[in-house]
């Protein structure tokens, strides 16, 4: 292992995931062309297109002003369209994902070899990142990801500056990406007791709300099904349909094997004093995981989108856990190898993806033979009922 170790090298790897990420882009605009007529893009392209669009859109889309902005200055600076930019970003974007997640899990202290192999589990075994390879108007989603991994690689650094960028950006990005924020600055004052993470906490606060009222006269109205308190009010009055909406979503159409594997390391020993010091993330992850599964007869696709928002950190947080608790080179070496069987699904997905397209494949067919999931499924409880540490309370 320590020869593949050294083979491994930073630069390798850089290259490696450079080379994957684009591969990805080039097969799926080789193999399926996604019908982006029904989607969410006729108000971002708006928005891009003139930004005085910010005071007439609706506030869902005007709040998440940051993208637009992006690609309109980029539009502007290299005479390009809206919509070749919006593409140009979006890829440029999923490869920095995967960059970025791989250097997340290296300050971790995780070497280069499991870093890349995490880093594959990661972004190219989630299929909710991978989407937006076809639907390359909701940059908001890959720069959710990415300000996610941010604020996780600067919370154990003493410099609140840095963390008040990139939640600004993250605000203006995605609207609960404020409770992220404000959990981030909580972490970073616990840890380092400077007085600064809590101004620049209340500095980001007051843009936020500087925002919202800005584009409030664009607000739905209070009678809206999607108002928050209505929700709290319909789920009081209503249990029968949102415990109705929690079974098929979980049951029914599967979606409970999102979670998975992952859901086992909440039985690995040593993984609460683990997590502990995330406790205010948990305020964050509960509402794009709890919303959609609550609303899911009013989700449709936007479903696996949100949830995994949420989830994301959790699966971040897993695998840094696993990877640093684990000792043995046999069990670290079938890590290392596990998202290879990822490529059975991408495989079938290329050779069948007009067929059944994107979507439906990782939400109904995978589940219906034995997939590339259910492998590394096996593989990924394989590592843990291998290494020592694990199922030792079990």
């Amino acid at each position: 292992m320590k020869n593949y170790e050294k083979f491994f090298t930073t630069k390798l790897c850089i290259f490696i995931i450079v080379f994957f990420s684009i591969l990805a882009i080039l097969s799926a605009r080789y193999a399926y062309y996604y019908d982006l007529i029904n989607q969410d893009s006729d108000d971002y392209i708006a928005f891009a297109k003139d930004l005085k669009n910010y005071f007439t859109l609706p506030q869902q889309v005007a709040v998440r002003f940051f993208p637009h902005v992006l690609v309109f200055v980029i539009s502007n600076i290299f005479s390009t369209s809206i919509e070749f930019t919006f593409l140009f970003l979006n890829y440029f974007f999923f490869s920095l994902l995967a960059l970025i997640c791989f250097f997340y899990f290296k300050q971790n202290k995780i070497d280069n070899i499991l870093s890349l192999s995490l880093t594959g589990i990661a972004i190219f075994g989630n299929y909710a990142i991978l989407y937006n390879i076809f639907n390359f108007f909701q940059l908001v989603d890959l720069l959710t990801y990415i300000f996610i991994i941010l604020h996780l690689i600067f919370i154990f650094q003493n410099k609140p500056g840095i963390l008040l960028i990139i939640s600004l950006m993250s605000i203006t990005t995605k609207e609960h990406l404020l409770f992220l924020s404000i959990a981030s600055f909580l972490i970073q004052y616990q840890e380092f007791k400077n007085k600064n993470s809590i101004f620049f906490l209340f500095l980001t606060l007051l843009v936020f709300i500087i925002n919202f009222i800005l584009t409030s006269n664009q607000s739905p109205s209070l009678e809206s099904q999607d108002n928050f308190l209505n929700i709290i009010i319909n789920i009081l009055k209503n249990n029968e349909l949102y415990l109705a909406s929690i079974k098929k979503c979980l049951i029914t159409d599967k979606n409970i094997f999102l979670i998975f594997p992952f859901i086992f390391i909440f039985f690995q020993y040593g993984f609460f004093n683990f997590i502990k010091k995330y406790f205010t993330y948990l305020f964050y992850m509960a509402i794009p995981i709890l919303y959609p599964v609550l609303m899911y007869h009013e989700m449709g696709q936007n479903f696996f989108r949100i949830f995994n928002q949420g989830f994301f950190i959790f699966i971040l947080l897993s695998l840094v856990f696993l990877a640093q608790n684990i000792k043995n080179k046999i069990t670290k070496y079938i890590l290392f190898l596990s998202p290879i069987f990822f490529m059975i699904d991408y495989l079938y997905i290329f050779i069948n993806v007009k067929q059944h397209g994107f979507y439906d494949y990782f939400v109904n067919v995978r589940y219906n033979f034995f997939s590339g999931f259910y492998i590394f499924n096996i593989i990924f409880l394989i590592v843990l009922s291998l290494n020592n540490k694990f199922f030792k309370k079990i």
